[in-house]
C-alpha cells in the first residue's frame, strides 16, 4: 500500500505490519505511530549523535534486575548495577 493509504487507516491495530510501496520499506504500528522496520534511524531509537524531543520517561538502561553492561571490542568495560555499585575494568 502507499504512504497515503497507510496514513488513512483510522485505527490501526498495534503490531499491524505493512509494506509501503511509496517508500519501499516495511512498517509496523507500535501503538502510537508507524515505525520503519530495520531502520537504524528509527524515531524510537537512541541515536549515536544524540536525541531531541525526549521526555521525563525516556531513559537508557534495563527494565529488569540486570545491570547495564558496557563493552569495547566485545570486552567488558564497565557495569552499572541497581545497588549503585558500579564497576569498571581498568588495569
Amino acid at each position: 500500500m502507499s504512504t497515503t493509504d497507510r496514513n488513512a487507516i483510522s485505527s490501526p491495530a498495534t503490531g499491524l505490519m505493512i509494506y509501503d510501496i511509496s517508500l519501499n520499506s516495511f512498517y509496523y504500528f507500535n501503538g502510537a505511530s508507524w515505525a520503519e522496520i530495520g531502520s537504524s534511524a528509527s524515531a524510537n531509537s537512541w541515536q549515536l549523535s544524540g536525541n531531541s524531543g525526549t521526555g521525563a520517561s525516556d531513559f537508557i538502561g534495563t527494565t529488569d534486575g540486570q545491570p547495564l553492561i558496557f563493552k569495547v571490542n566485545n570486552v567488558l568495560a564497565g557495569q552499572v548495577h541497581s545497588s549503585n555499585v558500579n564497576t569498571d575494568n581498568y588495569n
